[in-house]
């Protein structure tokens, strides 16, 4: 495993990180349940274990994902271990699934989430998809500030839904790290926004390194998702059927058969300097050591990426969904 400073903070991170949405199950909405399909608690706690063992100490977190259920493995996992892991976890969304970053809302959902954790203090603290108001308002940041003084999180974030938001947020200098959609199917954050944010010491953490599975090359026009599974919200229709397209072009472009896709994809995110740590998910602990795997890879050169970079602007025209 190899290691890289988050930001400023003073952090050293792996550079794979684990999403943990897949470990907590799918959360509560309104009466229905919506998320990652529910896996056993001990495939989940094996799964920890796993990428403990294997150099991760980066695990990404939320109050939201199986309403908490996430955040409760984790603490029984690392209980033990307190300081040899860094944890990021959200808060920002109701249990209705409705945005809120008041400061009676945050401080709560610290306070609960520190309990199921089994810590005293989080180590990053990101608001989930807070827009562009909330962001110019700054209120919410005096809470993260408040919190920070108080010794209940060490340092904040936002993971955000649209990239206008987290350019906003890079030019206000609110926060410690950022959490960006990055994928070689997604590149609009090289588009000036890492860069920036490097300029500033913001720590880089790409969400959905492999497209929601797309990366994998194990989905296709026919793939239909249990009825939990939050990608039917999204993945589906004309929209799936470009991605997919997509996904294709590259293979037959990089000759990439099985896994190599998988491997090609993270190893693109990975040879850029300006990221500090990318966190797919794993339902399994096969998947999570399929994964691994990239780390055997030499990193991408200059050259190659643009070349990469290049085919994909190139697909975005052709198919633009």
């Amino acid at each position: 495993m190899r290691y890289k400073m988050l930001g400023g903070t003073g952090l050293k991170v792996s550079e794979i990180g684990l999403g943990c949405a897949q470990l907590g199950g799918p959360s509560l909405r309104d009466g229905a349940l919506v998320g990652s399909p529910a896996i056993p608690e001990s495939e989940a706690l094996l799964i920890l274990k796993t990428a403990y063992e294997s150099g991760i100490n980066f695990f990404d977190t939320s109050a939201c994902y199986g309403d908490g259920k996430s955040e409760e493995l984790l603490g029984k996992a690392f209980q033990k271990i307190n300081g040899k892991v860094v944890i990021a976890t959200k808060c920002g969304m109701t249990s209705m699934g409705e945005r809120c970053f008041t400061r009676k809302f945050i401080t709560s959902s610290v306070e609960e989430s520190l309990k199921r954790l089994r810590i005293d203090c989080i180590d990053v603290l990101q608001l989930k998809g807070p827009n562009r108001d909330i962001i110019l308002q700054g209120e919410v940041f005096e809470t993260l500030n408040d919190l920070k003084s108080r010794g209940l999180i060490r340092f904040s974030g936002i993971s955000v839904a649209q990239i206008d938001d987290a350019y906003e947020a890079v030019r206000m200098n609110c926060v410690d790290t950022l959490q960006v959609l990055y994928n070689l199917l997604h590149l609009a954050p090289e588009d000036g926004l890492l860069q920036k944010a490097n300029e500033k010491s913001i720590g880089i953490i790409c969400r959905s390194p492999l497209s929601s599975g797309l990366l994998t090359g194990r989905i296709t026009e026919k793939t239909r998702f249990r009825p939990e599974d939050d990608r039917n919200e999204f993945m589906y229709g004309e929209l799936l059927k470009s991605r997919v397209r997509k996904v294709r072009e590259i293979q037959s472009e990089y000759n990439l058969n099985g896994d190599e896709l998988r491997f090609f994809s993270l190893n693109y995110l990975l040879s850029n300097e300006a990221v500090s740590t990318v966190i797919p998910g794993a339902s399994s602990v096969l998947q999570l050591q399929e994964n691994l795997k990239v780390l055997e890879k030499k990193p991408f050169n200059t050259d190659l990426r643009w070349r990469v970079k290049e085919k994909v602007v190139e697909l975005n025209k052709r198919w633009p969904l």
